[in-house]
């Protein structure tokens, strides 16, 4: 017990009890004088209560009220080939075609945006995606199988091919054209919203019709400048025979481009009445019978002309297929080479494959992760198509190349008979003396000049039934997109109850520092009266 007194007493603890009277003695005079000023802190507490409470009430009635974030429309593409991915004229088509620079700038000069959003702001805005409920099953499928099972980096590579490959053969069946109006500086009214998106759509699809040509077949009409009469015979008439011959072949290869247009086979000429078929054999019969036999009459008659000039001419002709007769058979020695090594690594991995045992540690390691029967086939099914095709696409190639080298060695034959023919003539006009040029050319040049006339005209009809079939697969007034849903707004609250938390937090910590610096200047008031007071009795 003596002790514990002893402890109390200690000179810390006097000390301490000490300084207990002066606090006292300086918080009861403040406390004294607050209660004072008591009607002034109430009414300044109720004050900025008011204010902050109107504030928080006001920015979380604005805040919970639903606020557009951004708008859309959904449509859908209405020309031939978008669901390849290509325009109707066969070139690639992308999303970003849409919202390229020159259609964004029309769209936003036109409605005159520039008091609502910049234009770099604009751009950034506006997005294209597709929707394609196919495409969402796939990908959920896949995310699926991936997150229960784990795959060696082969197989995890193989599967995620197979995945890419059946999104690429899973059209989308719409798109969406969205606007985020987070951009904007001021809102945009409805209607107006509705004009930009149809227009950026209209646009687009104006521009690219008239200024690119998507719906124009990528098919070049020969002019018939190059039939020129003049031109042809200005060169060797043997010469002019085969420039002739080429410019028919050329004429004949476009046709078989514009077979391949939807109808066209339909289409008449209005000159003979003739189909584009009708005119490909009459073309073709003209060069069988009338061009080809040219050359046999001119090589035995006095109308060759300058034969060095002609000799010179068709060498030049037949070293080019040699040329191209080296590299079509090096082309089909590598196919060839290719498909062998392939053949043999392929037995040999197999081989390999077999001798591994079934109970190996390998085997059990692998074992069962691909226990899954569909997994598994999946697997098998997707190896044995890539097998199949890539074997497929070699064979192909090989086969396509033989077909041009036999074309090749057809024509260079042709072109050595040609040239042995030439050969006799330069003898034959060496040992009688030289040819009378003038001498029985009149028929020749008459007939070259029957037969150029003929595909000047046929050249017409191609180009009228090209014309016309290009207007009824491709008409110009047709729109590349049709708007299938209306204008659509996604709301948002940006009031949460972490946000609620955080905005009473404030308003009470704003609270106490009112009250606070409230409470400092009633004392400082209340010093200043005191200190009048003084220097008033001082100076009575």
């Amino acid at each position: 017990m003596n002790n514990l007194s002893e402890y109390q007493n200690t000179p810390k603890d006097t000390e301490h009890q000490q300084e207990d009277p002066d606090v006292i003695s300086f918080i009861v005079p403040m406390v004294k004088i607050l209660f004072m000023y008591r009607q002034v802190i109430i009414v300044m507490f109720l004050l900025v209560f008011s204010v902050l409470s109107f504030q928080f009430l006001s920015v979380y009635y604005t805040g919970s009220m639903p606020q557009e974030i951004n708008s859309y429309i959904g449509f859908i593409l209405t020309f031939e080939g978008s669901d390849k991915g290509f325009y109707p004229n066969g070139t690639k088509f992308s999303e970003n075609d849409i919202l390229s620079e020159p259609v964004v700038s029309e769209v936003y000069n036109a409605n005159k945006l520039n008091d609502y959003i910049t234009l770099t702001d604009f751009q950034s805005s506006l997005s294209v995606s597709q929707i394609s409920p196919e495409k969402e099953l796939i990908e959920a499928k896949y995310n699926a199988v991936v997150a229960t099972k784990e795959f060696p980096p082969a197989e995890k590579e193989r599967l995620l091919k197979e995945y890419i490959e059946l999104l690429k053969s899973k059209s989308p069946s719409s798109y969406r054209l969205t606007f985020d109006k987070r951009f904007c500086k001021r809102k945009i009214t409805a209607p107006l919203m509705s004009k930009i998106l149809t227009n950026i759509l209209e646009v687009w699809s104006k521009s690219s019709i008239t200024k690119r040509g998507v719906a124009s077949y990528t098919i070049s009409i020969m002019s018939t400048n190059l039939l020129d009469k003049n031109l042809i015979f200005n060169e060797n008439y043997l010469v002019s025979v085969e420039m002739l011959k080429s410019r028919i072949n050329n004429i004949i290869d476009t046709i078989n481009q514009m077979l391949s247009i939807p109808g066209i086979s339909f289409i008449r000429s209005n000159q003979d009445n003739l189909n584009i078929v009708d005119i490909k054999l009459q073309i073709m019969d003209r060069l069988s019978y009338k061009v080809i036999p040219l050359y046999s009459r001119i090589l035995s008659s006095n109308s060759l002309g300058d034969p060095e000039r002609a000799i010179s001419y068709f060498q030049s002709i037949r070293r080019e297929y040699l040329s191209k007769i080296d590299i079509s058979r090096n082309k089909m020695k590598v196919y060839d080479d290719t498909l062998n090594v392939y053949n043999k690594v392929k037995t040999q991995l197999q081989t390999q494959s077999q001798a591994n045992s079934p109970s190996s540690d390998k085997y059990q390691m692998f074992a069962p992760q691909l226990s899954d029967a569909f997994l598994d086939k999946m697997m098998n099914l997707t190896s044995q198509k890539e097998d199949l095709s890539y074997k497929q696409k070699l064979v192909n190639a090989s086969m396509d190349e033989g077909l041009k080298l036999a074309t090749l060695l057809e024509g260079e034959k042709e072109y050595s008979e040609i040239l042995d023919s030439l050969m006799k003539s330069l003898q034959k006009n060496k040992t009688n003396g030289p040819f009378d040029i003038n001498l029985k050319n009149v028929q020749v040049k008459n007939e070259i000049s029957e037969i150029i006339d003929f595909m000047i005209s046929k050249l017409k009809q191609i180009d009228d039934i090209y014309k016309r079939a290009s207007y009824l697969n491709l008409d110009p007034k047709t729109e590349l997109a049709k708007i299938v849903t209306p204008v659509i707004n996604i709301n948002e609250n940006n009031i949460n109850p972490i946000n609620v938390k955080q905005m009473i937090i404030r308003k009470v910590s704003l609270l106490f520092v009112a009250m606070f610096f409230t409470m400092i200047a009633c004392l400082i008031h209340h010093k200043k009266n005191e200190i009048l007071k003084l220097t008033k009795r001082a100076l009575q």
